[in-house]
């Protein structure tokens, strides 16, 4: 039983972490965009989002490859 919810579990963080990381996927180019319009300073925060979220999608993917090695065992 523990098994079949750490198995879920990870799952889950999987996905999470999938959709993390295909949001990011737009916001070089929006980068690109601010700056050229002028506005340095939007174009630095959409980077540090980026950075973040990119950030958290690695925290759980190996959250998520925990739980299936926890499940394995």
């Amino acid at each position: 039983m523990v098994e079949i919810l750490l198995l879920a579990l990870g799952l889950a963080l999987s996905l999470t972490s999938l959709a993390l990381i295909i949001k990011s996927l737009r916001e070089p180019g929006l980068v690109r965009q601010q700056l050229a319009d002028g506005h340095p300073e939007q174009a630095a925060q959409i980077r540090r989002t980026f950075t973040h979220r990119l950030g958290w999608a690695v925290c759980l993917l190996l959250l998520a490859l925990t739980c299936q090695i926890a499940a394995a065992s």
